[in-house]
């Protein structure tokens, strides 16, 4: 049996199909054809540990920076910024907008390592409890729904990490104090490295609300409040009182800003925001307030 460019196939259901296929053609090597060493994996566990101690760990994948789509004043000189007159976004029966309230927090994603721990990052950056004391509560948030967590990330016994739940930690006050909150994590987007693509909302919807029915969880993970929906992006003077004037669900004042995703086929195929005129990012200076760091409220018992 021939032995040189064996293909390298991509983690994911690819492999067993391949294993499966060969496994009835497939010569054991013998070190009298030049190995030096030969390891013989028995199990899919065996395999992934083998791949975690020879090969470096996935790397942490930022969430992608969004452009405005209408700049009403709060962008800055580094933002990206669309042109919305001459912006080219697909339009038709089966692309849908959803537009929803962006929320002003820190962006977490969560993910699996190889043998099946929580990974949680703020942008590019690994964080736990002891990071900052933003994220005091979240070893206890984690804690309290792991299992809703594995119910959602591990989906593909080949590749735990195949699976990444975006979010919004919002437990410290950054420029809005939230008082009306469920929960202190707001899911907004889940990517799958194998197809290199983000869930639509519908989908993300579903197989959260299945996991938190599977454990009896239902203030487990949260999505980001909708706000419309529909097939023809609303004209700009609409978006822009959208914007300025709907009021938030989390505290009595507008929103943020909001959120516009263009999905197709079950996946993200654009996305975009928009930011209130008076808004002002508090990262460069919430942590440094004299008084010290406020935190919001939540209404519930559970994180």
């Amino acid at each position: 049996m021939q032995r040189v460019d064996h293909p390298t196939l991509p983690p994911g259901r690819r492999v067993g199909f391949a294993i499966h296929q060969h496994s009835s053609t497939f010569e054991f090597p013998k070190l009298d054809e030049g190995f030096l060493t030969i390891i013989r994996i028995t199990s899919v566990e065996a395999a992934l540990e083998l791949v975690d101690l020879l090969s470096p760990p996935l790397p942490l994948l930022k969430f992608p920076r969004t452009q405005h789509l209408i700049d009403l004043g709060a962008a800055t000189s580094d933002d990206l910024i669309s042109d919305f007159n001459s912006i080219s976004l697909p339009v038709d029966e089966n692309t849908t907008i959803v537009i929803a309230e962006k929320v002003d927090g820190a962006n977490m994603g969560i993910s699996l390592s190889p043998n099946g721990a929580l990974v949680v990052q703020n942008r590019s950056h690994a964080i736990n409890s002891e990071s900052h004391r933003q994220f005091r509560d979240l070893d206890s948030f984690l804690n309290s729904h792991r299992a809703v967590l594995y119910e959602i990330l591990h989906r593909d016994p080949l590749f735990p990490g195949r699976f990444i739940l975006y979010g919004e930690w919002l437990a410290a006050t950054h420029s809005i104090p939230y008082s009306k909150l469920r929960s202190l994590f707001y899911a907004f987007d889940l990517y799958d490295r194998e197809t290199g693509q983000f869930w639509d909302r519908a989908s993300l919807h579903e197989l959260l609300s299945i996991s938190a029915a599977a454990y009896q969880d239902d203030d487990a993970i949260q999505l980001v409040p909708k706000l419309w929906e529909g097939h023809v992006l609303p004209p700009r003077d609409e978006l822009i009182d959208l914007a300025q004037l709907r009021r938030s669900q989390f505290y009595d004042g507008p929103v943020e800003g909001v959120y516009v995703k263009w999905e197709r086929l079950g996946h993200v195929k654009e996305r975009s925001k928009i930011v209130r005129s008076d808004f002002l990012a508090g990262d460069a200076h919430w942590s440094q307030r004299p008084e010290g760091i406020h935190f919001n409220t939540v209404l519930t018992s559970t994180l």
